[in-house]
This record gives structure tokens, C-alpha cells and sequence, in this order.
């Protein structure tokens, strides 16, 4: 017995998906990337046809008040100039070629963009939309050189579907604040993108990390698929062959949940759209409802020096399965791995399926002999913010939809017996990998802030509701961690929906960080912050304070990594995609926190 609670702490390890959020981008094939290497700190367009609209897709109604899509903060009304292409964007007009430029509608003519932020978020959503859309999914960009205007990689892309989803979030924001055609145009795209990666794996609810073709012609894309690597799956799609990348963690579902709230919203208009996101939310919502019976688990461990594998028979719930990854008919977990020699609890892996588990112990209860040392309850908060938004979001997207309506009624039914339980375990929310940790695991903040956030905004019109997930959750638990971290995109969630958790200070300070970000392209530069900072005795390599935005190092997305970098080598190929700004500038502005400081402007073609 010596050797059980070590092994049932492996295990809940594992189920628990203690690498979940991708700490490393795990995309060797991308130059100069090494597994293991943490992005900006150890490590140095696509226009796919929307899809059509269904004539068989069910008739929405109103939505019951206090419901669904409830109104946001008061919008001013749509601008008369509103974008209609992206900068860098030319079309062929005749037998001449048009390009996108800024306009002004005070002078009636064309003017040059200047340092506003609205026109830095100009800049990062064209920069995006030419470099940064493999396939059209969000990923980093490895340049030829540092001209930055040749991609000859790309790397990033197994966390393609978060950051798609969150960018999704960003231009339903942008089009909601502005009503930009070119914005809408983009949400609908996105919203085509994100279903491909459910349909192309055949089984239901489960999401691919991302896909591209293996013939395309761009050696950029054709290049991405590793036969080697375990998570890339080949296969053919749309009459070409491609190739899937798959094993996706949760954190990957969170971003395309916050994008599919937002851009519901956003899509009143678009039926075809607004059905494409209900099918998909209501396909995952029914399987993680679904009790299964004596799942045959296979669990890998290394006990007395030498690896053993015991197969187990588990009733799951929360769990969408992936028979594609499947290991002696099942899914299987490795406690430990075999590179690091098993002890590495933390590298333990789980494939065949993908849980959202919001109490542990009804699963390790039934482990043999292990189960009897497992307590009543093993409590995971941001499963239960995972699970809650989740299912608050599929009752979003059927609400008043006659063809859903049964269906609807049981995820209510299932929503309403057991929301107060995973209110409970959000309320216990903890991060350990905190400062006393060095902040290891940082990205775990965002993989709860995003469902909070849909959990936040889609209860401004129940006062009991959001005040437990604002007061309870976010003030009482989550907020205190990061309130000095200058991080705008959490600031941004605590001004809007914590009663007193941002000052007219802190919020001046939260837009003065944002104005600090840097223009396009987001290079990962190298960084030494030495002597500018004092540092922290007890983190190698790491300040006693917040670094600044314009002192960041940079990364995927800078609001889920810790801010305390003293220093990097850099890259100067390497280019990460703006989703950060966009997403933070787009939820200023849509929550009166940013005025528009270049007022009366827009992009039109010239």
C-alpha cells in the first residue's frame, strides 16, 4: 500500500489532465521549437465559403426574458463608416485593383492610419487575416527572415481551436460594437471553420485540435503533418487528403464555447450560422449527460521498477469519447511517462476521450483497492465553471427554437438539478501552481476566466445568478490572484461584472497596459528586463513584480502567461497571432471600458 497514494495522486493527475491547457505548443515540426520549451520564454488568409444555409434548420422565436442573449452594456448606435475590408485586403474592380485603406467620413477622404489602438486593432486583425490563418485556424507564423513577409511554417496549432474560438469572440465583439460588414463576413467564416473540426472526426461532440490539407500546394501547410507524431491523424476530407490533430484537451473547448456565445449573439440575422453553432452545442451537451456503463479503461503505471498495465471497467459521465484514439479498445491513461521514467506525474496523459469531471471521486471510487483511500468528494472548480458554462450556453443557443424544444427541456432539466453543485465547487476554487509555485501552470487562469466570463454575461439579466458567480467566484476566489498582474483581459472581466474589484485607477492603468501592446507583427523579441525590475529571490528568472506590456515577453497569448518574465532569447522568425490585443480591446470597448479614439473612420476599398 506504500505505493497506492502516490498512484492514486498520479491518477487523478491524469484524469484531471495536469498538462491540459498545452503549456508547450507540442508542435515540433515548426523551426526552432523544442518540446518541452515554453512559448516567448525558453524557446527562442483564408476565405473557406460559408456554409450554405439550411432550409430544414428549425424556426427560432423570442427569447424568454431573463433567458437567453440578454442585452449587454448600452451600445451606442452603429456608426455611419464602418469597416467593409481589412488593411493589407485588395480586390480586383475592372481591370484595376482595389486596396483597402482608411477613410475618414468627417473629410470624405482617405486618409493614413495612424497610433490610435482602434487602428493598432486594424493592423493586428489584417496582419491576422494574411499570416496568421493557416487553413483558416489561429496559429504562429515562422518567417522566412526578419522582412516578416514570407511564411515558410507554421507552428502553434494544436491549440488552434482555443484561440480560433476566442478570436471568433473577438470580431462578434467588433461587429456587435461597430457593425463592420467585414466583421460579420469573418464570423461567419469562423463559425464554418470551428464545425469542421467536429465533423471531420465522426464522433459525436468531439472537436479536433485542427486540420489542414497534406496537398494543397503550400509547402507552409502541406508541411504540418508528422506521420510520427501520435496526435496527427491522416485522413481524407472534402475529396482531399488531409490530416487531423487530435488528444484535445479542455482548454480547447473553452475558446470555441466563448466564441459560439458571443457570435450567437452576434448572428440575429443568420440562421444557417446560428444552426451550425446549435447542432454542435447541443451534440456535446447530450453526450457529457450521458451515463456510461463499464467503459473498459486501460491504466498504465510503473510499480516496483517495472511498467504494468491494469484494465478497468468505469461508469463515466462528463466524458466525450474518441474511438479514434482508442488503446485495447478503450480509452487509456499513463500515469507518469515512459520518456520520463514514470515518475513524472505531471506528464501524464489520457487518450480516447475527453472529460469535464467536476467531482473526481465518483470515478476513483471505483478504482481496485485505490478507491477505498479516495475521500467523499474531490472537488474540481474549473471543471465545474467548464461544465456550468457549457451547458448555460447550449440553453443560450435553443432558447425559442421550436425544433430543439424536447431536446432542450432535458438539458434544462439537467442544468437546473445541478447548477447549485457545481456553484458549490466553483466557490472552492484554488489555484496551487501559485506564486508560492512561481506560477507554473499560468494558462490554467484563462482556461477559467473564458467560461466565467459567458457564465457572467449571460446572466446579467439574473441578479441571483450573477451575483454568485461575480461575488462568490470571481471576487472572492479568482480575482485576488491576479489584481496586480496587469492583465487586461481579466481586469476587463472584473471591472464589468465586480461590484468594487476595479478602481477608476486601476482601470486607467489596465488601458494604459493595452496601449503599451505592441504594433504587428508580434515577434517574439528577445527581452532583458535586468535592473529594471527587482527580482524574485525565491523564482529563477523571474521578477518580484508585474512587468509591463511594453517589457513582456511575448507569447501565444500574453493574458495566459505569467507576467513576471525577466528575460528572453527570442526569435526574430517567430510571429504570434494578435488574438490577445483583439479580444481585449473588442471587450473594452463592447463594455464602455475604451471610446473609439479615432471616431468617424473606417476601411473602405480604394
Amino acid at each position: 500500500m506504500k505505493t497506492a497514494a502516490p498512484l492514486l495522486l498520479a491518477l487523478s493527475c491524469a484524469l484531471a489532465a495536469c498538462g491540459d491547457a498545452s503549456p508547450t505548443n507540442g508542435d515540433t515540426s515548426a523551426p526552432g521549437l523544442e518540446t518541452g520549451t515554453t512559448p516567448g520564454r525558453d524557446a527562442a488568409p483564408s476565405d473557406a465559403p460559408v456554409a450554405p444555409g439550411d432550409d430544414s434548420a428549425p424556426t427560432e422565436g423570442g427569447a424568454p426574458a431573463g433567458d437567453s442573449n440578454p442585452p449587454g452594456p448600452d451600445l451606442p448606435p452603429p456608426p455611419s463608416c464602418a469597416d467593409e475590408c481589412f488593411v493589407g485586403q485588395t480586390r480586383s474592380s475592372g481591370s484595376t485593383t482595389q486596396t483597402c485603406a482608411l477613410y475618414s467620413d468627417t473629410s470624405k477622404a482617405f486618409i493614413a492610419l495612424g497610433g490610435s489602438l482602434r487602428d493598432r486593432a486594424r493592423r493586428h486583425e489584417g496582419w491576422m487575416r494574411r499570416f496568421h490563418l493557416p487553413n483558416g485556424y489561429v496559429a504562429e507564423a515562422f518567417y522566412a527572415d526578419s522582412n516578416h513577409d514570407k511564411v515558410v511554417t507554421y507552428g502553434g496549432y494544436s491549440d488552434a481551436a482555443i484561440w480560433t474560438g476566442t478570436y471568433l469572440a473577438a470580431e462578434a465583439l467588433r461587429y456587435q460594437v461597430t457593425r463592420s460588414s467585414d466583421a460579420l463576413a469573418n464570423v461567419k467564416r469562423l463559425v464554418a471553420k470551428i464545425d469542421e473540426l467536429f465533423e471531420l472526426t465522426g464522433h459525436p461532440g468531439y472537436m479536433a485540435r485542427f486540420w489542414a490539407p497534406t496537398q494543397s500546394g503550400d509547402a507552409a501547410i502541406d508541411g504540418l503533418y508528422n506521420a510520427s507524431n501520435g496526435r496527427h491523424h491522416a485522413a481524407s476530407y472534402k475529396g482531399q487528403p488531409m490530416f487531423w490533430d487530435g488528444n484535445t484537451s479542455r482548454d480547447q473547448y473553452q475558446g470555441v464555447w466563448l466564441g459560439w456565445s458571443y457570435a450567437y449573439q452576434a448572428l440575429a440575422s443568420a440562421p444557417a450560422e446560428r444552426e451550425l453553432i446549435r447542432k454542435r452545442a447541443v451534440a456535446i451537451v447530450e453526450e457529457l449527460m450521458k451515463v456510461r456503463k463499464q467503459v473498459p479503461v486501460t491504466l498504465r503505471f510503473k510499480l516496483g521498477g517495472s511498467w504494468q498495465e491494469l484494465p478497468l471497467k468505469l461508469d463515466m459521465q462528463y466524458a466525450i469519447m474518441n474511438p479514434t484514439e482508442y488503446k485495447n479498445g478503450g480509452p487509456f491513461i499513463e500515469v507518469g511517462s515512459s520518456s520520463g521514467g514514470g515518475g513524472d506525474f505531471e506528464s501524464s496523459t489520457m487518450t480516447g476521450l475527453r472529460e469535464f469531471i467536476p467531482d473526481l471521486a465518483a470515478v476513483l471510487k471505483q478504482v481496485p483497492i485505490l478507491g477505498a483511500l479516495v475521500p467523499a468528494s474531490l472537488p474540481r472548480s474549473g471543471s465545474a465553471l467548464m461544465t456550468a458554462s457549457i451547458f448555460r450556453i447550449a440553453l443560450q443557443v435553443t432558447d425559442g427554437v421550436a425544433g430543439y424544444a424536447a431536446r432542450r427541456a432535458a438539458i434544462k432539466s439537467f442544468y437546473d438539478s445541478h447548477i447549485a453543485g457545481w456553484q458549490t465547487l466553483a466557490k472552492q476554487y484554488v489555484q496551487l501552481n501559485d506564486a508560492g509555485q512561481c506560477w507554473k501552470s499560468y494558462y490554467a487562469f484563462n482556461i477559467a476566466f473564458e467560461p466565467l466570463l459567458t457564465l457572467l454575461q449571460l446572466e446579467r439579466g439574473n441578479a441571483a445568478a450573477h451575483a454568485t458567480w461575480a461575488r462568490d467566484v470571481l471576487g472572492a476566489k479568482m480575482w485576488p490572484y491576479v489584481k496586480d498582474h496587469k492583465n487586461v483581459f481579466f481586469g476587463y472581466i472584473a471591472a464589468t461584472h465586480g461590484s468594487g474589484l476595479v478602481s477608476a485607477a486601476q482601470l486607467a492603468e489596465l488601458n494604459k497596459q493595452l496601449g503599451q501592446f505592441p504594433e504587428p507583427p508580434k515577434i517574439a523579441r528577445a527581452v532583458n528586463n535586468a535592473g529594471k525590475y527587482p527580482m524574485n529571490s525565491k523564482c529563477a528568472g523571474q521578477t518580484a513584480v508585474a512587468v509591463d506590456v511594453a517589457d513582456r515577453v511575448m507569447s501565444d497569448f500574453i493574458w495566459q502567461r505569467d507576467p513576471f518574465g525577466a528575460s528572453a532569447g527570442g526569435d526574430p522568425r517567430r510571429g504570434y497571432p494578435g488574438v490577445d490585443y483583439l479580444m481585449a480591446y473588442w471587450l473594452g470597448r463592447r463594455d464602455g471600458h475604451l471610446a473609439d479614439d479615432n471616431a468617424g473612420t473606417c476601411l473602405r476599398f480604394k
